[in-house]
C-alpha cells in the first residue's frame, strides 16, 4: 500500500499557496536583461548543411551512438500513469533483454518519484522527475519550487523544469533568471536540466538567449523541448544550443550538459529511416499537404514561423559518386546498431594510431618545447600562445572524432602522357620548344609532360589567331553566342572530370574546385553568351568593334576559373585569343581547349600555348597583339607596363593585393570568424583577394581570436582529392618556401604565432593554417603579400583608425566588413580604397559583378558590363 503522499498532492503544496494561487518570492536577477544576440540564420544553415557533408570513421560513429544511448530516458509521461505502469516500465529499464538498448534514467511524474526510486533500487538507474507544472510551466514559482523539493525528497536525482516561455518572449529576462536559480537551489544534491521549448521561441537568437539565462541561473542540463509538441530538436537550433554551451565553459570553467528532444516510442522508430518525427509524422511526407475536404479552405494547419525548408529536403544539380569504399570504413547498420547493446565499443577517449597533435607524437602530452617547429618555421615555444589545459579537455572528443578518408574517385579522369601546344584548332608539336613535367603538389609525382612554347611557336600562335579574327568578327553576334552557350553546357558535362584535374595540378581541395571553380567556370560563360548580341545595349549611343587579338595570361591558383574570365568576354565581343597558362597548372586548360574542339569553335580563335616566364615574354613584346590581359604578381604587372608604354596596345592588369578584413564589436562574431576563415584559408590562401588582413575592434578581440583559433584546431589539413579536406596542398615548392621564408621573418619581427597542433602529411607541399596576433603596420607580414594560410591580426578602437589601417597599403584589391549595422557598412566601405568591398561575407563572386583593384592591384575590371568594355574599341 502506498503512502498517499506518493499517490496524491503533497500536502505540502497547499500551505504555500496564498489566496490569488501565490506567494512572494525575492528576486535574485533584479531585473537584469540579457544583451540580444545577432545569429545569421542563413550562415547557420550553411554551416549546419557542411557537417553532412562529412564522412565519419565507423568507431566515432560506435562511440557516438553509444553515448547517443547512454543518455535515453525511458518515460511514458501520460498524465495517467499508475505505479503497476511504473513498476513495469522501470523492470524493462533494468532489463532491457536481447537486442534492446540500455538507458540512463526512467522519468516519471514527480508524484511518481517515489514508486520509481523504489522499483530501480541498487540497478544504477537514475529517477528523473518533471516537476515545476511540467509540461506548460505556467503555474505559480512558489508552487513550482514545493514541486521540487517534494520530488527530491521523494528520491528524484533529476528534476526537469520548463522555462515560462511567455515571460520569456515578452522580455522578462530576469523573470526567467530568478525562476531557474530558485529552482536550482530547490534541488539540493538533485541535477536541473532546463528544458526550453524552442520549438515555441521563434528565433534562433531567443533559443541562443534563452540557453545563456538557464546556464546563467545554474541549470545543469539544457533540453531543446519537452517532445510533445512539434520538432524542435533540429539541426540548426542544437548547432546554436552547442554553441552557446561551449562560449559558456570558456568564460566560466563550468560544463553544462546537453539534450535534444527524443520522441522515439518504439524500436521501429529507433532507426534513422523509420524514425517519426513532429508526432509520428515521417519525414518524408513532411513537406507534404492533405488536400482539403469539400467545404474546406486550406484547412492544413500552418506553421506558426515559415521558413525555408531544411537543407535535407534539397538535391544537387549534379550527383558525384561515392566516395571509395575503405574497407574499414563501411557504412554502418546505424537501426541494427540501436538494438544491440554496444557493451565492446573502445572509449572515446582511447588513444588514435596516428596523433594530431605533435606533443602526442613525441609521446608527450606537455605543450610543444621551443625547439618544435612545423612547416620549417621556427617556434617560440608557446610563450605568447599557452595551452590551456581546459580547452584541451573540451577538444577531446572532437579530436577523437575522426574523419573517415572520403577520396574522390579519379578512375574515370583521361589525360594523355604528353599534351602539345594548341595552335589553330591543331595539336601542334613545337617547334624551338621543349616538355616539361607538371606535377601533383599533394603528392610530388608526375601528372603528365606538357609542351612549351618558344619564340616561333608563339609566332604561329598569334598569326593563327590574326587569321581567324576578321572570319570571327563577322560572325553574326548571336552565333558566336551560340558557341559560348555550347561551351559552357561542354563545361557542365564534363564538371567531374575537370574539377579532379584541378584539384590534381592545384593542389585545391576537391569541395572548392567542385562547388565553387567549376560553377563559375560555367556560369562565366553564359554569361557573356548572353550579351554576344547586345553590345549595343550594353552602351547605348556608342559604336564598338572589337579590338582584335588579344594575349592572356592567367595565374597558377585558379586556371580554369582565370582563363573563363578571360576567354569569355573576348570571345563574346568578337576577338581572338591567345592564351598562356601557368606553367606549374596547365592541364585544366588543355582539357579547356579539347572542349572548344568539341564545341565546333573556328580554327583559330582560340590558342593556348604553355611555357614559362619567357614564353610570357615573348607574348607580351610580340607587335601583332592588341591588348594583354594579366593576372598575376604586381612585380611582373609593372614590368608589363613599361613594356606596353608608347606602344598603343592596350592592358588590363589584375594583381596582387593585401585585403583587409574589419571585425566590429556588433558583428555576429560566430560568422565573422567562419568569414575569416573562408576569406583566407579558401584555397590555401592562395587567392589575390585574401582576407589576410584581420583588423578587429579591441572591445571583441580576445573572443574573436579565441574562436578563430579553436575554429583552426578543426581545420584538415591533407589530401586534396578527400571530400572532408578544408586545405589541401601549396601549389609549388618555390612558393611554399616563400611562405616559409615569410612566416620566419614575422616571428623575428616579434609577432606571436599560432598553428594548431597537427601532423602535416609527409609527402607533398603543405603548410598549416596560420595566425599572427600582436603585430604592427610596418610588419613584413602585415604589408607583403604572403599568399598563403596566413592571416594577421591587429586591432583598432573606432570606425576611423579601422578605414585608416585598412588603407594603409600600397594595395587596394577587396575588403570585407562585418557588423550588424546598415548604416556603418555604406560609411566604411564607401570609404574603403579597394575594387572589391564585401559586407558580412567574404570571397563571394558573381560573373555580372565587376573585379578589379586600385593602386598597385591593378588597371581596370573583369566581369559585368565593365568586364566588356576593355575588348571593344569605340568609335
Amino acid at each position: 500500500m502506498m503512502s498517499a503522499s506518493t499517490l496524491d498532492i503533497s500536502p505540502h503544496l497547499a500551505r504555500v499557496l496564498d489566496a490569488n494561487g501565490s506567494a512572494p518570492i525575492s528576486p535574485i536577477s533584479g531585473g537584469l536583461r540579457y544583451p540580444a544576440p545577432s545569429i545569421d540564420e542563413v550562415g547557420v544553415a550553411e554551416r549546419v548543411a557542411r557537417f553532412r557533408s562529412r564522412s565519419i570513421k565507423a568507431e566515432s560513429k560506435r562511440a557516438a551512438i553509444d553515448l547517443a544511448m547512454r543518455m535515453i530516458d525511458l518515460t511514458t509521461l501520460e498524465g495517467k500513469d499508475t505505479p503497476g505502469k511504473v513498476r513495469q516500465m522501470c523492470a524493462k529499464a533494468k532489463n532491457p533483454g536481447a537486442g534492446a538498448p540500455a538507458v540512463a534514467a526512467v522519468c516519471v511524474y514527480a508524484n511518481m518519484a517515489r514508486v520509481a526510486r523504489e522499483a530501480v533500487q541498487g540497478s544504477g538507474l537514475h529517477v528523473a522527475a518533471v516537476s515545476t507544472s511540467f509540461p506548460s510551466g505556467m503555474s505559480s514559482l512558489s508552487l513550482r519550487l514545493e514541486e521540487t523539493r517534494w520530488a527530491v525528497s521523494e528520491g528524484a536525482d533529476e528534476i526537469d523544469m520548463v522555462i515560462s516561455r511567455g515571460r520569456f518572449l515578452a522580455g522578462e529576462d530576469g523573470a526567467i533568471f530568478d525562476e531557474v536559480a530558485q529552482i536550482k537551489e530547490a534541488c539540493g544534491p538533485a541535477h536541473l536540466k532546463v528544458i526550453l521549448e524552442t520549438g515555441e521561441l521563434q528565433t534562433l537568437d531567443a533559443v541562443r538567449r534563452a540557453s545563456e539565462i538557464a546556464m546563467d541561473a545554474g541549470a545543469d542540463f539544457i533540453k531543446t523541448s519537452t517532445g510533445k509538441v512539434a520538432p524542435a530538436a533540429t539541426m540548426d537550433v542544437t548547432y546554436v544550443m552547442l554553441c552557446a554551451i561551449r562560449d559558456y565553459f570558456e568564460r566560466t570553467g563550468r560544463m553544462v550538459g546537453m539534450k535534444p528532444a527524443g520522441g522515439i516510442r518504439d524500436t521501429k522508430t529507433a532507426g534513422p529511416h523509420g524514425r517519426h518525427e513532429a508526432r509520428r509524422r515521417h519525414p518524408r511526407h513532411q513537406n507534404r499537404h492533405r488536400l482539403p475536404r469539400h467545404g474546406q479552405r486550406n484547412s492544413w494547419p500552418r506553421l506558426a514561423f515559415p521558413r525555408l525548408f531544411s537543407h535535407r529536403r534539397q538535391r544537387p544539380r549534379q550527383r558525384f559518386t561515392h566516395a571509395n569504399r575503405q574497407r574499414a570504413h563501411q557504412s554502418l547498420p546505424v537501426a541494427a546498431l540501436l538494438l544491440r547493446r554496444l557493451t565492446a565499443v573502445p572509449t572515446l577517449m582511447a588513444p588514435r594510431s596516428k596523433p594530431r597533435s605533435l606533443a602526442a607524437k613525441n609521446g608527450s602530452a606537455a605543450a610543444p618545447t621551443p625547439e618544435t617547429t612545423q612547416n620549417g618555421v621556427a617556434s617560440d615555444g608557446g610563450s605568447k600562445e599557452a595551452v590551456v589545459p581546459a580547452r584541451a579537455a573540451v577538444n577531446s572528443f572532437i579530436n577523437e572524432t575522426l574523419y573517415a578518408p572520403a577520396p574522390e574517385s579519379a578512375d574515370h579522369v583521361r589525360l594523355e602522357a604528353k599534351y602539345p601546344l594548341f595552335i589553330g584548332g591543331q595539336w601542334q608539336e613545337p617547334t624551338d620548344g621543349g616538355y616539361v613535367k607538371t606535377i601533383n603538389p599533394a603528392t610530388e609525382a608526375t601528372i603528365a609532360q606538357v609542351a612549351t612554347a618558344g619564340q616561333n611557336d608563339v609566332e604561329r600562335a598569334v598569326a593563327a589567331a590574326r587569321g581567324a579574327q576578321e572570319k570571327w568578327a563577322r560572325l553574326p553576334a548571336l552565333e558566336r553566342g551560340k558557341y559560348l552557350f555550347r561551351v559552357a553546357r561542354l563545361i557542365q558535362e564534363r564538371s567531374r572530370e575537370l574539377a579532379i584535374i584541378e584539384s590534381m595540378n592545384g593542389g585545391k581541395p576537391i569541395r572548392e574546385a567542385r562547388d565553387v571553380d567549376l560553377p563559375l567556370v560555367a556560369q562565366h560563360f553564359f554569361y557573356h553568351a548572353g550579351w554576344a548580341d547586345k553590345l549595343e545595349y550594353a552602351f547605348p549611343g556608342e559604336k564598338s568593334a572589337p579590338l582584335g587579338v588579344v594575349g592572356q595570361i592567367i595565374p597558377w591558383n585558379f586556371p580554369l576559373m582565370m582563363a573563363a574570365w578571360k576567354i569569355a568576354p573576348a570571345l563574346a565581343c568578337g576577338n581572338t585569343v591567345v592564351l598562356k597558362p601557368a606553367e606549374t597548372t596547365p592541364l585544366t586548360a588543355m582539357k579547356l581547349a579539347e572542349i572548344f574542339q568539341d564545341a565546333g569553335v573556328p580554327e583559330g580563335v582560340v590558342n593556348i600555348i604553355n611555357g614559362g616566364g619567357s614564353t610570357g615574354a615573348a607574348l607580351v613584346n610580340h607587335a601583332g597583339l592588341d591588348k594583354i590581359a594579366f593576372t598575376g604578381s604586381t612585380e611582373v604587372g609593372k614590368g608589363i607596363m613599361k613594356a606596353l608604354a608608347g606602344s598603343g596596345r592596350q592592358y588590363t592588369l589584375e594583381l596582387g593585393g593585401k585585403a583587409a578584413h574589419i571585425i566590429f564589436e556588433d558583428a555576429p562574431l560566430d560568422e565573422a570568424v567562419e568569414g575569416i576563415v573562408n576569406g583566407i584559408f579558401f584555397n590555401q590562401g592562395h587567392v589575390c583577394c585574401a582576407g589576410s588582413r584581420v583588423l578587429i575592434q579591441e572591445s571583441v578581440a580576445d573572443v574573436v581570436v579565441a574562436r578563430l583559433k579553436r575554429r583552426l584546431d578543426t581545420l584538415i589539413v591533407g589530401d586534396p582529392l578527400d571530400k572532408n579536406t578544408d586545405i589541401g596542398a601549396i601549389n609549388s615548392r618555390e612558393q611554399l618556401g616563400r611562405i616559409t621564408t615569410l612566416v620566419n621573418a614575422g616571428i623575428e619581427e616579434g609577432a606571436c604565432i599560432y598553428q594548431p597542433p597537427q601532423a602535416l602529411p609527409s609527402r607533398g607541399f603543405y603548410f598549416a593554417p596560420t595566425i599572427f596576433t600582436e603585430t604592427a603596420q610596418s610588419h613584413r607580414i602585415v604589408q607583403e603579400e604572403i599568399f598563403g594560410p596566413v592571416v594577421t591580426i591587429q586591432t583598432f578602437r573606432t570606425p576611423d583608425e579601422a578605414i585608416e589601417k585598412a588603407n594603409n597599403t600600397r594595395y587596394g584589391l577587396s575588403a570585407g566588413v562585418w557588423t550588424d549595422k546598415g548604416a556603418k557598412i555604406f560609411k566604411t566601405t564607401s570609404a574603403l580604397r579597394a575594387g572589391v568591398v564585401w559586407a558580412n561575407t567574404f570571397n563571394r563572386f558573381d560573373p555580372s559583378a565587376p573585379f578589379g583593384g586600385y593602386k598597385e592591384s591593378g588597371v581596370g575590371r573583369e566581369g559585368g558590363v565593365q568586364g566588356l568594355r576593355p575588348y571593344l574599341r569605340f568609335e
